[in-house]
């Protein structure tokens, strides 16, 4: 696995994790990739410290058109594109992308509302079988 953003949206620590760091998105595409799952920018979040302007991070990160393009020029060309949505189309990803008979969004979105509601389920419903954990029986709040 490798994680491409740029150095500031990047998580701390990262580095440490057993994955590859890369800043340049076209460099890891061009070495071939069964998946290629963009996150959502989450400008409400951010200042404008984390980088330049949204063009340059869409210009240097985002998964455009051009990019959708070179993956049919990869060999076996079966590179899924990902996203768990909500999209800012144009920014990190392209309509063409997001639309594309590559991607799997709509799939994940559906699957993350069912997958969200489990969790909720489990978490909400209990189990009066359960055994604690050592962690638990030290009185630690997980």
């Amino acid at each position: 696995m490798t994680l491409v953003a740029p150095p500031t949206l990047l998580p701390v620590g990262a580095g440490g994790w057993p994955c590859d760091i890369s800043y340049d998105l076209d460099e890891t595409l061009q070495q071939g990739v069964d998946a290629v799952m963009m996150l959502r920018l989450q400008a409400e979040r951010m200042n404008d410290a984390f980088f330049p302007s949204t063009r340059e991070y869409s210009r240097k990160w985002g998964f455009d058109d051009a990019r959708l393009r070179a993956l049919g020029e990869q060999p076996g060309a079966a590179t899924v594109i990902m996203h768990p949505g909500p999209m800012n189309r144009g920014l990190e990803i392209s309509s063409a992308a997001a639309d594309s008979e590559r991607s799997t969004v709509l799939a994940q979105v559906r699957n993350g509302v069912s997958v969200r509601m489990a969790a909720l389920y489990l978490l909400l419903a209990g189990d009066s079988h359960q055994q604690s954990t050592p962690i638990e029986q030290k009185g630690a709040v997980l």
